[in-house]
C-alpha cells in the first residue's frame, strides 16, 4: 500500500511536472520525459527506501541498484517516445500517461525483488 502511495504521487507529480514543462515552458515531449523523471529519481529512491521498505541495508548499494533500475525505465521511457512520435505534440498527454502506467509496475518489480531484497535477506 505504501509503494501505491509513493506510486501515485511520484506518477501524479510526473504527469504534472512533464506537462508543464511542455505546454507551460513549450519544451520538447522527449525531454520533458526525461527532465521530469530525473528530477524525480533522488525524491523516489528516499521515499521508497525509508517508507515503503525500511530498508537498512546499505544506502550506496541500493543508490546504485536503484541508479540502473532507473537506466533500464529510461529505456522504456525512450521507447514509448519513439513509438509514439507520430503523434502531434498536443497530444502528449497520451505519451506521458503510458509511461505513467508502465514506470511504477517495471519498478515495483525491480525494488521489491533486487533494490530492497536486502531486507528479506536475499
Amino acid at each position: 500500500m505504501k509503494f501505491v502511495l509513493i506510486g501515485i504521487v511520484n506518477t501524479l507529480a510526473y504527469f504534472v511536472i512533464a506537462n508543464l514543462f511542455v505546454y507551460g515552458l513549450g519544451m520538447g515531449r522527449s525531454i520533458a520525459a526525461f527532465a521530469t523523471y530525473a528530477l524525480l529519481v533522488p525524491v523516489s529512491f528516499l521515499a521508497h527506501r525509508r517508507i515503503t521498505f525500511r530498508s537498512k541495508g546499505s544506502a550506496m548499494r541500493e543508490w546504485a541498484k536503484f541508479c540502473v533500475m532507473q537506466f533500464v525505465s529510461i529505456a522504456v521511457i525512450a521507447a514509448v517516445n519513439r513509438e509514439m512520435s507520430g503523434l502531434p505534440q498536443s497530444d502528449s498527454w497520451v505519451v506521458f500517461g503510458i509511461i505513467s502506467v508502465l514506470i511504477p509496475l517495471i519498478n515495483f518489480a525491480a525494488m521489491q525483488l533486487w533494490v530492497f531484497a536486502a531486507r528479506h535477506g536475499r
